[in-house]
């Protein structure tokens, strides 16, 4: 009985697709998001930007990395069964995959720190050479 009522929720899900879908309109929701992301103009991002977003995927790739070094030496560690040497070759995995991570979120603070003044800097001379356009 209760497979039959899990199979009837499952098809049922299925069959309406408007409450299993996030967004109604997936299309317009993804213009809006361009439009937020670059703003109304037909300018295309600052270097400053382009830098941090190359930035930010790096960073976003090496922490799945480390995600998938923690996975595989917790599985290590695991399956040792009572082998001492693997056990110590997982700790080792292990205290390298945080070492990484420590010198991961260190490298986002500073990344971030100079990619915000460095958009700071030139957002405000855009703004300087505007204002100077703007009064001669």
């Amino acid at each position: 009985m209760r497979w039959l009522l899990f199979l009837l929720l499952l098809t049922g899900a299925f069959l309406l697709p408007e409450h299993t879908f996030a967004q109604a309109n997936f299309l317009e929701t993804l213009d809006q998001t361009e439009v937020g992301i670059y703003g109304e103009s037909d300018q295309s991002p600052g270097l400053a930007s382009v830098i941090g977003t190359v930035i930010q995927a790096v960073m976003g790739i090496l922490g799945v990395l480390l995600f998938v070094i923690m996975v595989y030496s917790g599985f290590l560690w695991m399956t040792a069964g009572g082998n001492t040497d693997q056990v110590e070759k997982a700790k080792a995995w292990v205290t390298n995959a945080i070492i990484g991570l420590v010198i991961l979120l260190f490298a986002y603070v500073v990344s971030s720190f100079i990619v915000n003044s460095l958009t700071a800097i030139d957002s405000t001379s855009a703004d300087t050479a505007e204002e100077a356009s703007t009064e001669g």
